[in-house]
């Protein structure tokens, strides 16, 4: 049988913080982080001259990110490969991960679990539609987690069924 030990998620996350100064002649990629677990997506891609907050962050591939007004709805993930570099602003924290502790498949899956939304929600803070969930309150979230084997095991068999049900969702559009 294997055992759940509850880990704070400040134990395996850390904030990335790496500030870039937006270049008027230069093009970049923004990101934007869907909800309900939807996944992190290019939102688009932009002359510096357009971006109005020249003050930005850098995203890269493997960080987790999330949205301080929409984490309580899901909108949080791993950044993608194909958004290494993408910029971000300050309402989308970037944390890297601790793979001693945390396999980040395993992880992706954990933040889109209804529980772990919860938890988000509950730690959010403010009035009506605008309740941010703020880094510390992040990261004095608990969770549940199996030793690292396990999680990747776990991970692997999410990752089997996820390519399987893309298939049958394949298949079904094209019936």
């Amino acid at each position: 049988m294997t055992v759940w030990k509850p880990h704070k998620l400040g134990e395996f996350l850390s904030e990335a913080c790496e500030p870039i100064t937006v270049n008027d002649a230069d093009t970049y990629r923004q990101v934007t982080v869907a909800m309900r677990g939807r996944g992190v997506r290019l939102r688009q891609t932009i002359k510096g001259a357009e971006i109005k907050t020249k003050s930005q962050y850098l995203a890269k591939a493997g960080q987790f990110i999330y949205s301080r007004i929409d984490a309580r709805n899901g909108a949080m993930g791993l950044v993608p490969k194909e958004l290494d570099g993408a910029l971000v602003t300050g309402d989308f924290p970037t944390f890297t991960l601790d793979n001693r502790i945390i396999h980040p498949r395993f992880f992706a899956y954990l933040a889109t679990r209804e529980a772990f939304i919860e938890k988000c929600r509950e730690a959010s803070r403010g009035v009506t539609n605008r309740k941010r969930l703020k880094g510390p309150q992040l990261l004095s979230i608990e969770v549940e987690l199996p030793e690292l084997p396990e999680q990747e095991r776990l991970a692997a068999q999410l990752d089997a069924l996820s390519v399987r049900l893309a298939e049958a969702r394949r298949l079904h559009d094209r019936a």
